[in-house]
């Protein structure tokens, strides 16, 4: 069959337009903004301390249209792998924050220091990619017995180098809850308080600012 060339010019002028209509309505990936932070973990009080590595990217659009954030650092040959229902997505003042607080070497080593890549995918297939820097120094030669905070339950009491925490409340099912709290303010009828709501461990937080590092204390029962 012959198309008639009129025909066939109307055809071709409405696919072009079709197409550039997709192609204009849809919104590639970038990632506006990164935060990361390198974190020093306590397994247990006074026991093994291992590096994590926090890592969030700032979405444009929708972050059900991204299908993962691959992180990578090439000279150490590594990557890490976040789909949507591994990582964690914070949502705050508008903004889309995707990532995770748990990236880990497989084994005891520390994390490799130099250049990291991140790479945002979205479900068509195209990707945004940008990168961050863990400096050499960064964690070297710190005394960390001197800098974990710990949790007497019989107190109750906290000790650490710092007034405020980050202190975050576990209990069964996933059931979870973070505030600040300044050790001054803590009292048995909190601690009760909060055990009558079903938290049973507690695990406190701080940035250190002088050493660039987080510090995690191991997880404490709240109640002796």
């Amino acid at each position: 069959m012959i198309m008639h060339p009129q025909l066939l010019l109307q055809l071709l002028t409405l696919f072009l337009l079709l197409t550039q209509s997709l192609s204009c309505s849809y919104e590639a990936p970038e990632v506006l903004d990164t935060f990361w932070q390198l974190n020093l973990v306590e397994e247990s009080p006074g026991g093994q301390v291992h590096e994590e590595l926090t890592v969030f990217v700032l979405v444009n659009g929708d972050s059900n249209d991204m299908s993962g954030l691959r992180i990578e650092h090439p000279e150490e040959d590594l990557t890490w792998d976040l789909r949507p229902e591994q990582w964690s997505r914070i949502e705050r003042e508008g903004e889309t924050w995707v990532g995770s607080n748990g990236i880990v070497m497989p084994g005891p080593d520390p994390l490799p220091r130099g250049e990291y890549l991140l790479r945002l995918a979205d479900i068509s297939g195209q990707t945004a990619e940008v990168s961050l820097f863990l400096a050499p120094a960064i964690g070297r030669g710190v005394r960390q017995e001197e800098l974990f905070p710990s949790y007497t339950a019989s107190i109750p009491s906290v000790e650490g180098p710092v007034d405020e925490f980050l202190l975050s409340l576990y209990g069964d099912d996933d059931k979870h809850r973070s505030l600040i709290v300044n050790k001054e303010e803590l009292s048995r009828e909190l601690i009760e308080q909060w055990d009558q709501q079903g938290y049973e461990e507690l695990r406190l937080f701080y940035y250190e600012p002088r050493y660039g590092l987080g510090f995690v204390s191991a997880r404490y029962q709240i109640l002796e």
